[in-house]
């Protein structure tokens, strides 16, 4: 179907087809600066631009880049279109040569100077926005995750992790649930899915393999929210066993009692 033009745009013809990509990327500069005082006119930033490559052959090549917070920067459009170059697995083909190159702004957001106090550090916000976009720009805006607390106490649902370029500021605050120089009390690995074990006095078996236990602490009882969750309540442990590989396990506090690994300490 043919595609409706988008709101904002800026595009080039040129007389001779451009094959050199450090002539395209400033070309892509330039653009940009058009593109940016279309925006500001409005006082709005791009969120996700799309730059349309013409080839002289009639073929025609499109690649997009998305960011943390609008923008109208020039310098920081190419650096994204930069890295998402430098990424592509089926290289950008000029062929013989682009005779026409367009970018646009598919999604735009509201872009206000936002006053910050004294003591606030702006420039590192805005560096790690920066980083957000050029890691997502390489290897894509699905891998790039934020993590954002949740109202919950059950542990596999206690966070969520979201696109950072799309993560919105919490309005709940992460609790802390250890003392200070206290042993970390969550796993830094948590299994997707709660794998089977059993327990014996002094052994773990799991995953077909039975490892000797040398120290054991718990229980710490968890209850599952009534209202959602017809579950009976967990009892958590921290296992170490003898080369010192650390596990976190519950066992279901009902009449028939079964051992789950849920994660593993670093």
């Amino acid at each position: 179907p043919r595609l409706p033009l988008p709101d904002y745009m800026a595009e080039r013809i040129f007389a001779e087809p451009l094959t050199a990509q450090d002539v395209i990327l400033e070309t892509l500069r330039g653009l940009a600066q058009s593109l940016g005082m279309l925006l500001s006119e409005r006082g709005e930033g791009a969120r996700r631009l799309e730059a349309v490559f013409f080839r002289a052959d009639g073929k025609v090549r499109r690649m997009a880049v998305e960011t943390a917070a609008p923008t109208r920067d020039a310098d920081a459009i190419v650096r994204l279109f930069r890295e998402r170059l430098d990424a592509l697995v089926d290289p950008l083909d000029p062929g013989f040569g682009f005779d026409l190159i367009r970018l646009s702004a598919g999604r735009t957001q509201k872009s206000e100077s936002i006053a910050t106090e004294l003591d606030a550090d702006a420039n590192a916000q805005k560096e790690i926005r920066y980083l957000i976009d050029r890691l997502a720009a390489r290897f894509g805006p699905h891998r790039i995750l934020a993590f954002r607390p949740n109202d919950t106490h059950i542990p596999e649902a206690a966070w969520t992790a979201q696109p950072a370029q799309y993560a919105e500021k919490s309005k709940i605050e992460w609790k802390r649930i250890r003392r200070e120089k206290e042993s970390p009390r969550r796993p830094l690995r948590f299994f997707a899915k709660a794998e089977p074990a059993a327990m014996l006095p002094s052994h773990l078996r799991w995953r077909s393999v039975a490892r000797a236990l040398a120290a054991r602490e718990g229980p710490e009882r968890i209850a599952m929210e009534w209202w959602r969750h017809q579950a009976p309540a967990r009892d958590y442990y921290c296992a170490e066993d003898n080369e010192g590989r650390r596990y976190w396990l519950y066992r279901s506090a009902s009449d028939l009692p079964q051992w789950f690994v849920q994660g593993l300490f670093a």
